[in-house]
């Protein structure tokens, strides 16, 4: 029994093996993408000598601390150990743990998401994290093994794809080279680029439920383990823009009580305290601009100041004179070339389709109804399209809801013809309620699709068209 099982379990690893051995052929492809950064943040936390500040969690660390600063007012060497919250907050605090010594103060800081704050593992992206750097492999828990290997086959694929298309490229904000030294961005960032100012892919809901429980307990083993090698951990939490947040005050207070019930450590700021301006955000509910990123720096700060018994605090940055972002107000809805449509100040919104073209297997999105573009296609605007089969996207459509396609059954191809991924914003249900689809783009926009923060959850399903 025990050599059929043997037998059966080489029967496994045999095409495993060989998928790992092939990807060895395959140059390094992701070297210089966004998850390349994560040599930068290794780098770093094993140059800076202890004690130092090293904060660890998701993307909206990079977005909205600035190290230096934080340094200059501490008097202590800092690291912003924050990347990428689909690799999970589980995967940054284990790559943190070889680089935490006596003295140091580990700032835990995940977005407020039912993902980020959760045992989820990301395997894909902790593949393409190795790609880049390989010594992040030495540093994956045994129990993400599994994980790891069954998202192999979708990395070797998308690694052979790009390499075919010549690479990842380019200087835009999620690339390796829009981190400083120290882990931060620094590709400019003026203003809140997203329809309305928030992205409703996203809604930010503070409930007791939030933080899974098994987390909570790996949070804890995590500070035990800081705690013996002589750091002390603290808990803080991200910006967050106050239109994506749904919960009430109550609810709001009820989450900070559950939060510091479960948690062995401190928590050093308030919910209240980092939910922000709409104006202070860039292009997602966790990442800020140049200005919310100053403004939350200084909100840590304080914050630490406190927590040290230090007693002054710093002035918040004044923002008045960055402009109100222009209202959006939804208007009547309309209907004219087969759509149905609400107007805004960002342009249309497609909300549903008529009889018209309801019963059609291949639809082309207009880029303008009448003399207006279109900007955005709502969750459920073709639920009506039973038969739909293919549908042509244009260049200037900004955002695709979440359940947009929801009820397309037959759909069997999204063709994309945006040549920037950059400009087409998605969230991950976007492909919510369909079957097999297959995204196709550009040839020459497959490296920014494939290779893109928000799309590249969607690799695996991304073609070029030729």
């Amino acid at each position: 029994m025990k050599k059929i099982i043997l037998t059966a379990g080489t029967a496994l690893l045999f095409p495993i093996v060989l998928l790992m051995l092939a990807s060895l052929l395959i140059p390094a492809q992701y070297e210089e993408s966004f998850l390349g950064g994560i040599s930068i943040k290794l780098e770093c936390a094993q140059s800076i000598t202890s004690p130092k500040i090293m904060l660890v969690g998701g993307s909206s660390l990079p977005f909205g601390v600035d190290s230096e600063r934080i340094q200059e007012k501490t008097g202590c060497e800092t690291v912003n150990f924050g990347l990428y919250a689909a690799l999970g907050t589980v995967y940054m605090m284990e790559q943190s743990k070889s680089v935490i010594h006596e003295g140091d103060m580990i700032i835990l800081c995940p977005e407020t998401s039912s993902q980020t704050m959760s045992m989820y593992f990301g395997g894909e992206y902790a593949w393409q994290a190795a790609d880049a750097c390989p010594q992040t492999l030495l540093k994956i828990r045994p129990a993400d093994y599994l994980k790891m290997a069954a998202s192999f086959p979708a990395y070797i694929s998308a690694k052979y794809r790009l390499h075919q298309s010549g690479g990842i490229s380019g200087n835009g904000v999620y690339m390796k080279s829009s981190f400083s030294p120290k882990g931060d961005i620094v590709y400019p960032r003026e203003k809140n680029i997203m329809i309305g100012g928030y992205d409703p892919n996203t809604p930010i809901s503070l409930t007791s439920e939030l933080m899974d429980k098994d987390f909570a307990v790996y949070i804890n083993k995590y500070v035990a383990y800081a705690e013996k090698k002589g750091a002390k951990v603290y808990f803080a939490f991200p910006p967050m823009n106050r239109l994506a947040v749904t919960s009430n005050e109550e609810e709001i207070y009820t989450f900070f009580l559950t939060m510091q019930s479960m948690l062995d450590c401190e928590i050093i700021t308030s919910p209240e305290d980092s939910i922000l301006n709409e104006k202070l955000f860039y292009d997602s509910n966790f990442h800020l601009t140049d200005r919310g990123r100053d403004v939350y720096t200084v909100i840590l700060i304080n914050a630490l100041y406190r927590t040290l018994g230090f007693k002054q605090a710093i002035a918040l940055p004044d923002t008045d004179d960055i402009p109100d972002l222009d209202s959006y107000v939804l208007l009547e809805s309309t209907q004219a070339d087969g759509f149905v449509t609400q107007e805004t100040s960002d342009g249309l919104i497609i909300i549903g389709v008529t009889e018209e073209i309801s019963g059609l297997t291949s639809i082309s999105v207009p880029a303008m109804i009448g003399e207006k573009p279109v900007a955005t296609i709502a969750g459920g605007a073709f639920s009506a399209c039973k038969e739909l089969e293919s549908l042509i996207i244009p260049a200037g459509i900004s955002r695709l809801d979440n359940g947009a396609f929801d009820g397309c059954s037959a759909l069997s191809e999204i063709i994309l013809l945006a040549e920037d991924a950059a400009l087409v914003g998605v969230g991950d249900g976007f492909l919510d309620g369909t079957g097999s689809v297959r995204i196709r783009v550009k040839k020459e926009a497959f490296p920014s699709f494939v290779g893109n923060y928000f799309w590249s959850q969607y690799a695996a399903f991304i073609d070029s068209l030729d």
